[in-house]
């Protein structure tokens, strides 16, 4: 038994010091630049714009953000996710134009959508009761919609390995958001501007995305000017298939990410909605980080190893990674956690005005939910090797049904702490569903 473990061990570590190559330490530090960029941003930006807008007006944002969750969890999200999967393949295949005419075709139906039926929405609104929320909604709708497709282009140039621009652009962006959401509120005021500076900032953000795209991937030595028309329906066909499991279950990981905020608006007041958004951010933002800085480091790697998913060896190795990527998440998790309790009241006192610190002890428990959660995302990595993951569908689906049902018990029980406590209850169970149910490294035959 010492034995096989000592082997197992050995190979483990022979297998990472392959990874960690110099261009892997280049990726490491670039990525590890944009994500403390962002998150200075955020710790940074998070207070400032609360010390800008009341609890109330703040909880109206947080509501309104809602509509680009959707839109990201539902649409463009997946088609993101898709265009990441696909790229590594494509260029294996010596496909890389057809790859970017199917993923830019995909792109616009996913916006046409989104569009068409937003302004329904929209339409709809003005005529309810509810009209006097019409320019929020606008305003969420525009960001949502130019939030997606910077996504698809992040997704795309991280799959690239295109490290310094992705690092370049996650670093501006929350800089952007915040300081120009900042800067309207301080002159015209209200949640409506702070949310048409959060959309004024992705149109930057995006624009910059479009002009390294042109120069990064465009002029490179894989992509031609031509196309096979057969080869790019046969990809777009396959992106379909690829992102239809992740829009399966956005309605309903949407309606249980949105549900702790909604739930409180429901059963307690804007106010505590405002808390409630400034908690959340302060919580989970560290570990998110964290998370989006392994995923957004491995994930291309992982693609790239795994191929199409039929060979055992490049799929077992694969899924090695993915396992001290799942432990090295826990640990970390656990430590911010703890530091988290140590801090939270002094951390409140100086961040944020006084109406915000009534939270302040809750902050480990949406810490650790964040970290918990965060392992389950690294575990579902294992379902998303394959090129149609739909063993992911029903972890997804009911466990955010019941994450939903989860907040508004909370909210109706205990308000503010009755909803924190939700978010760890659902991080758990999705973290150990995911893991427990993770396909085999083995192909099936």
């Amino acid at each position: 038994m010492i034995a096989v473990a000592q082997s197992w061990s050995a190979s483990s570590v022979s297998h990472l010091r392959k990874l960690f190559v110099p261009r892997l330490v280049g990726e490491v530090t670039w990525i590890f630049t944009g994500q403390m960029a962002a998150g200075v941003g955020g710790i940074i930006g998070v207070p400032l714009l609360a010390h800008f807008l009341r609890p109330a007006d703040y909880g109206r944002l947080a509501l309104g953000g809602t509509v680009a969750t959707l839109v990201q969890q539902v649409t463009l999200g997946p088609v993101g996710n898709a265009a990441q999967r696909f790229y590594a393949s494509s260029m294996e295949t010596n496909t890389l134009s057809e790859y970017l005419r199917a993923i830019g075709r995909v792109t616009l139906i996913a916006v046409v959508i989104v569009a068409a039926i937003g302004g329904v929405a929209l339409l709809g609104l003005l005529i309810s009761p509810w009209h006097s929320t019409v320019a929020l909604a606008s305003w969420s709708l525009i960001f949502a919609i130019v939030a997606g497709v910077s996504s698809v282009f992040d997704g795309i140039q991280n799959a690239a390995r295109q490290r310094g621009v992705v690092a370049w652009h996650q670093g501006l962006g929350v800089w952007l958001r915040f300081g120009m959401a900042v800067l309207l509120v301080r002159m015209i005021g209200s949640a409506e501007m702070a949310m048409a500076g959060f959309a004024a900032a992705v149109v930057v953000t995006l624009l910059s995305q479009a002009v390294f795209f042109r120069r990064v991937i465009l002029s490179s030595a894989a992509f031609r000017p031509g196309f096979d028309p057969e080869i790019t329906r046969r990809l777009r066909g396959q992106m379909w298939v690829y992102a239809r499991p992740f829009s399966s279950w956005g309605i309903f990981t949407w309606a249980q990410v949105t549900s702790d905020r909604w739930s409180l608006e429901v059963f307690t007041t804007t106010r505590s909605v405002g808390i409630y958004q400034a908690l959340y951010q302060l919580g989970y933002y560290p570990i998110s980080l964290a998370s989006v800085f392994l995923n957004q480091l491995f994930q291309p790697i992982l693609y790239s190893r795994a191929g199409i998913g039929t060979d055992e060896n490049r799929m077992k190795g694969t899924h090695r990674v993915i396992n001290w990527l799942f432990a090295a998440t826990f640990l970390l998790s656990v430590l911010v956690a703890a530091a988290s309790a140590l801090v939270c009241r002094a951390l409140f006192s100086h961040l944020f005005p006084p109406a915000y610190g009534s939270a302040a002890h809750l902050l480990p428990v949406i810490t650790l939910a964040a970290g918990i959660f965060a392992c389950g995302q690294i575990a579902s990595l294992k379902h998303m090797l394959s090129i149609n993951p739909r063993s992911l569908i029903a972890p997804k689906i009911v466990t955010a049904i019941l994450g939903t049902c989860l907040n508004f018990a909370g909210a109706y029980l205990l308000g503010i702490t009755g909803v924190a406590v939700a978010c760890l209850c659902f991080s758990i169970i999705y973290c150990i569903w995911v893991m427990v149910t993770a396909p085999s490294p083995v192909p099936a035959i």
